[in-house]
């Protein structure tokens, strides 16, 4: 199984790939420079590049988070269009929120960044110094990888 993990954002969203419980590739797409009313084509020409390199066929991503009840709409727009983009491409799509993931990884629903830095590097030793975006994706892959070994060994005992 070979699948995207994403933490997006209206800025730089981080990525990782897996295949299996193997780290592949990361990295941020950094729309900073693109004008607000482009964004989001950026994003999904970036997402289409990295479907062409790596064929996966699984997109795991953090689910926008709230601030005071409210939802930040930039990010919701683009965690629903990196949503919209996978099932154009007929691929599974999965959204976690962050306290499930960050339970899941470092064992606190409010663990703060550096925290999941961490446990992204004793996770995954191969993976540099990167920024929290992409420490954050990697997180997100390891939750989204506990949740399908899960299902299988569940499926595997009916």
């Amino acid at each position: 199984m070979k699948f995207l993990a994403i933490d997006p954002s209206s800025t730089v969203s981080g990525y990782a790939v897996f295949e299996d419980d193997t780290l592949l590739a990361w990295g941020e797409i950094d729309t900073k420079k693109v004008g607000y009313s482009h964004r989001f084509s950026f994003i999904t020409g970036e997402l289409e590049k990295l479907y062409a390199k790596h064929g996966f066929t699984e997109v795991a991503c953090e689910r926008a988070i709230r601030f005071a009840g409210r939802r930040v709409a930039a990010l919701e727009v683009a965690v629903q269009g990196i949503k919209g983009w996978a099932k154009e491409n007929k691929l599974s799509f999965v959204y976690y929120s962050p306290s499930s993931w960050k339970r899941s990884v470092v064992g606190k629903g409010n663990a703060d960044k550096e925290t999941v830095a961490e446990a992204a590097h004793l996770i995954y030793k191969q993976l540099p110094r990167v920024s929290s975006h992409i420490t954050d994706a990697v997180a997100i892959g390891s939750h989204h990888l506990s949740k399908r070994n899960l299902l299988r060994l569940s499926k595997e005992r009916e």
